[in-house]
């Protein structure tokens, strides 16, 4: 099935899976696509990564892009820092709280709209082959300026809880997170607490045109969601 919706397209948009198997899948397709349009475009989107990644997400996604750039495909790649969105679907506040083991820790949030808005001029325009992109907000904020940020938009109070990453682990699991994937997310966590995500590049701005959405708006964008919580 994955050769033949690849093998009309002289562009397209791959968005990884979090886990190991995305790797095979995405060999696949380009091995289809290299036979059947060798003139053609890909445009890759995978986490927040550095050349050789420390922790198991990002070496899944390292070997996505090798596999890529073997193909003799050209390629755009996206590394997006973590998703301002995740505040709403994977830690929203719980209570008026946010339980994270992040510690003082901050990142670079970035709107996943930002990242959908360079995809589309990535498969649109011409100039982006062979480029990389590091994608991320404004600034770096911690979960403590956050819950601030929230606080004032949503007009309640939303505090922050730094969890030990034992409870982190147990919620996750009660919860029904697959243990082959409470420990990649652990890592991230850890990542995010050592401050390795802070850095804030230009590259929304330099391929939109316009500057990455800060937290303060994507917040009053999602309001009621926040007002619910």
């Amino acid at each position: 099935m994955l050769p033949r919706c690849a093998e009309r397209r002289r562009k397209s948009f791959l968005a990884t899976a979090a886990n190991a198997e995305s790797s095979g899948s995405d060999k696949c397709i380009c091995r289809c696509s290299e036979t059947r349009w060798r003139a053609s475009h890909r445009k890759t989107v995978r986490d927040r990564a550095d050349a050789s990644p420390p922790y198991t997400f990002g070496k899944w996604h390292a070997e996505n892009e090798q596999h890529i750039r073997e193909s003799g495909l050209a390629f755009t790649f996206l590394r997006p820092n973590s998703f301002m969105q995740n505040f709403i679907t994977y830690f929203p506040p719980r209570d008026g709280t946010i339980y994270l083991p992040w510690g003082n820790g901050k990142a670079s949030l970035v709107d996943a709209r930002d990242i959908a808005a360079v995809a589309a001029e990535a498969l649109t325009s011409e100039g982006h082959e062979g480029k990389t992109y590091t994608l991320t907000g404004p600034a770096a904020l911690g979960i403590a300026e956050v819950a601030s940020i929230l606080s004032e938009v949503a007009d309640r109070e939303i505090n922050y809880v730094d969890v030990p990453e034992s409870a982190a682990r147990d919620g996750m699991l009660q919860a029904g997170v697959p243990q082959w994937q409470v420990e990649p997310i652990l890592e991230l966590h850890a990542t995010n607490k050592q401050n390795r995500w802070t850095a804030v590049t230009a590259d929304v701005e330099k391929v939109t045109g316009n500057p990455p959405t800060d937290f303060a708006q994507f917040a009053r964008d999602h309001v009621e969601k926040f007002r619910a919580s």
